[in-house]
This record gives structure tokens, C-alpha cells and sequence, in this order.
């Protein structure tokens, strides 16, 4: 007797549970560099009390491997999420929303290439896609990583560091994984079928050097949109010229900037909630309304602070074969009295299998004077031979791209 009214109560609840939550939304929380599904706070326990059908799940991965890249946490997230959909935790009617902090980020776009090409059908079913202060364009303290924790050849790790030297060269300025998703994101952007939103945090004391940032992530590099254009569809040949014109600035993902850092300081972190937001009462964390909102489906417009800094990027690939040096690489940059640009370029050499692949990438950080989009010139020369005046548009809060080939 005792076993049958167990089955009617557990049955009455499953029956109830399909009833209130016919479908549920299940949300991922994806950490960044050095960090675990504490980085998220009492995130996971506050959307669990604010919905009953949301499923929040933790994605925890092994950051601090030096032998391990974003993209083998790509592909480990996409297996953890197979492995709940073979067991059906997930089904076809069920919607995936990713909260991303840092790295996260570049691990969810990763994933985003391959669930694309893999299986359209669980693509299909992403609803929200929020990053939080992801490097989108690189950051600073990655090199800062690099030069604390790997001062060692390659092939040697550190078993000091929280941080993988695999993983800090993809955060770099101008590594080949930041090309390459800036790349995926201005030429094919997935297509959306989902609702993305990018958070970057400022903090209240503005760095000259580096510009507004959340003390780690500079604004310009956690906004996903950014001028982008490609030398072998926009050049002018004849005149070996890429005007302003050829670039197409991104408009694809709402922005909002909020006053946090990266992880707790002063500020609130901006993935970090606090266990106070579990009252119903006396939560002021910056990031959460918003948050919230979007999950649930109601419009965010784009809401930022004046910006006046910017980031640009040259990637300079060979396809003749061969290697590129810096010293075969001169760039003048042409005086704009509205701008502010040292020559004093953050370097990144990355070679691939073939020789196709190797290459060097430039990457200036500027600051402007005028609101709204201004136009910077500059002259590459490479090797003596391959000339390209770049007019390229730059604005407050952005980064801009050009990919260039030697033939």
C-alpha cells in the first residue's frame, strides 16, 4: 500500500510539473578564464525562484589547461548539451538560452559555428544569448597573462597560473580565434534565429590608457558589432586604395553598459550576483534587470555612456608562402587632428598548418575627440612591394577591421 500511494503522489507531481511548465528553458551559465560556476553568484538560485519552468544549468571546463583552446571547450559544452538532449532533459519543444561571462563568450560563439553545421535542429531552439564582458576583440590583460605566467618557451607549462597559455593567446589582441569569429560574425552571422545582447561594464574611474572598461574588458572589445571590411572584395585595385565606404559596420546585437568590473571590486561583478538578490527586496546588482528582461522576452534598446575609445585591428595574411616579419611591415599613420593614435602596436605572429595561414596582426587602440564616426588614414607597406592606404572609419566604443593579403 505504501508503494502504491508513492507512485500516485510522485505521478501527481510529474503531472502537475507537465502541466505548469509544458516546455521549460533551459539556461546555460558558461564561466570565463580562471573562474567556475561561482563567477556567477547566486545567479543560478535567483532564475530558479523567478521562473519555475527555467532549468539552469552550470557548464564547468577545464580553464588553466595550457594544452587545451576555446575551441575544445566548444566542443565539450556541445557534448554536455547532447548528453542532456540523448537522455531527453532536453526535448525538441524545450528552449537553450547561454549566459556567458568572459571567455564564455568566445566559447559560446564557437559552439554557436558548430551546433550551426552539426545540428541545425538544436540551433533552431537557442532563444537567448547574452554575453557579459567577453573579450569579442581581445583584451589587454591577457597579454598582461602571458607576460606574468608564461615568460617560459612554448611547451612548458606553469602550474602557478589559473590561466591556460592556450587560452590567453586566443583572448589577445589580434589572435587568430578573435580574426577569425570577427570574421564569421560580419560575413555569415549564423543567421540569427535567436535573441543576442552583449553587457560591458564600466568602471567609475576612467582609464586614459586603455580607455572605459570594466578594469579587464574594454568596452570596445565587449560590444560584438564593429566596422569590418575584406581587401579582396572591397579593395580598389587600380588605385590600391580602401576607402571608408567598403567598410560595413555591424548592427546586430544591442548593447548595454552598465557600472560593474569583471569580477567583484569596488563595483559589483558583472556576472557576479549577490545573495541578496534572493530577497524579494534591497537588489540594486546592475546587470540582473537586465538580464531578466531579455530572458523573458521584453525589448532592450542599446543604452551606453559616452565612449570616446576605439580599437583597430589589421590582419596581414601571405598566401604566396613564406613567413612575415614584423620588419618586412612598415605603417604610417596619417595625422587626424580629431584622433589620437600612438604607433606603438600590440603585435600577434600566429602561423597555421599550411603556409597559407601565416601571418601578422596590428592592433591600435585610439581615442577620439568627436562624437560619431570619424575616418583615420593610414599607409601599410609590406615587403617593399604590396602598398594599401587604409581609410578606416573608427568611433567611440568600437572596434574596426580589415583583412589584408599579399599576392
Amino acid at each position: 500500500m505504501k508503494f502504491i500511494l508513492l507512485f500516485i503522489l510522485t505521478f501527481s507531481l510529474n503531472s502537475f510539473a507537465q502541466t505548469s511548465c509544458p516546455t521549460f528553458s533551459h539556461i546555460f551559465l558558461i564561466h570565463g578564464v580562471g573562474g567556475s560556476a561561482k563567477s556567477f553568484g547566486a545567479m543560478d538560485k535567483y532564475l530558479r525562484r523567478l521562473d519555475e519552468c527555467y532549468q539552469v544549468h552550470s557548464f564547468e571546463y577545464d580553464t588553466g589547461n595550457s594544452t587545451l583552446s576555446t575551441y575544445d571547450f566548444a566542443n565539450r559544452f556541445d557534448q554536455y548539451l547532447l548528453n542532456k538532449i540523448a537522455v531527453r532533459e532536453i526535448t525538441p519543444q524545450d528552449k537553450i538560452s547561454l549566459i556567458m561571462h568572459s571567455e564564455g563568450g568566445l566559447v559560446g560563439n564557437l559552439w554557436l559555428n558548430i551546433v550551426r553545421e552539426m545540428n541545425p535542429l538544436v540551433h533552431q531552439q537557442i532563444d537567448a544569448f547574452i554575453t557579459l564582458s567577453t573579450p569579442h576583440w581581445g583584451a589587454e590583460m591577457a597579454n598582461v597573462g602571458k607576460s606574468v605566467f608564461f615568460t617560459l618557451p612554448e611547451g612548458v607549462s606553469n602550474p602557478l597560473s589559473p590561466f591556460g597559455r592556450i587560452e590567453l593567446n586566443e583572448m589577445s589582441y589580434g589572435s587568430r580565434t578573435i580574426e577569425n569569429l570577427g570574421s564569421i560574425f560580419a560575413q555569415n552571422f549564423w543567421p540569427i534565429n535567436f535573441r543576442p545582447l552583449a553587457l560591458g561594464g564600466i568602471h567609475k574611474i576612467k582609464n586614459k590608457i586603455i580607455g572605459e572598461n570594466d578594469v579587464v574588458v574594454p568596452v570596445f572589445s565587449s560590444r560584438p558589432d564593429h566596422f569590418f571590411a575584406n581587401q579582396e572584395v572591397n579593395v580598389n585595385v587600380n588605385s590600391g586604395i580602401i576607402p571608408a565606404s567598403s567598410f560595413t559596420k555591424t548592427n546586430r546585437v544591442p548593447f548595454v553598459t552598465v557600472p560593474a568590473t569583471h569580477l567583484k571590486l569596488d563595483l559589483p561583478g558583472i556576472a557576479t550576483i549577490p545573495i541578496k538578490c534572493l530577497e524579494d527586496s534591497g537588489c540594486d546588482h546592475p546587470s540582473l534587470p537586465v538580464i531578466v528582461n531579455h530572458l523573458k522576452g521584453r525589448s532592450i534598446a542599446s543604452v551606453e555612456d559616452k565612449l570616446d575609445h576605439f580599437r583597430i585591428n589589421i590582419y596581414l595574411k601571405n598566401v604566396s608562402g613564406g613567413k612575415i616579419e614584423k620588419k618586412d611591415v612598415k605603417i604610417e599613420i596619417i595625422k587626424n587632428d580629431s584622433l589620437s593614435i600612438p604607433l606603438t602596436e600590440k603585435l600577434n605572429q600566429y602561423r597555421g598548418k599550411a603556409k597559407r595561414d601565416e601571418g601578422l596582426a596590428f592592433s591600435f587602440h585610439g581615442h577620439t575627440k568627436k562624437s560619431g564616426i570619424q575616418t583615420i588614414r593610414i599607409l601599410l607597406t609590406a615587403k617593399n612591394k604590396f602598398q594599401r592606404e587604409l581609410e578606416i572609419p573608427v568611433e567611440g566604443g568600437f572596434s574596426s577591421a580589415v583583412q589584408l593579403t599579399l599576392k
